[in-house]
C-alpha cells in the first residue's frame, strides 16, 4: 500500500514507530520487513488475478501487469529502503 499511495519514508517509519509502542516486534521481524512488503505486493496481484475466476475485472489488462511488474521491480532494487 505504501507503494501505491506515495506514502514517505517518514510516515513510514512513524507507523513503526507507533506499532511498536504497543507490540514491539523481534529483531528478525524487523530485519524481514524489506522482504514482507516484496512478498505483500505480490500476494495483492495473486488476490487480483485469482478474482479474475469469479468477475469481469477488466482493469486487469497490459497495463495492469506492465505496471505491477515495474514496481516489483522498484522493490527489489537497491534505491528503495522501506525504512
Amino acid at each position: 500500500v505504501c507503494i501505491r499511495t506515495g506514502m514517505t519514508r517518514k510516515t513510514r517509519e512513524a507507523f513503526l514507530e507507533g506499532y511498536q509502542s504497543l507490540n514491539k516486534l523481534t529483531e528478525i521481524e524487523i530485519n524481514n520487513l524489506q522482504f514482507f512488503v516484496k512478498i505483500a505486493h505480490i500476494w495483492s496481484w495473486a488476490i487480483h488475478v485469482e478474482g479474475l475466476k469469479n468477475y469481469d475485472y477488466s482493469r486487469l489488462d497490459h497495463h495492469y501487469f506492465t505496471q505491477r511488474l515495474q514496481k516489483l521491480k522498484f522493490l527489489v532494487s537497491h534505491e528503495w529502503q522501506l525504512f
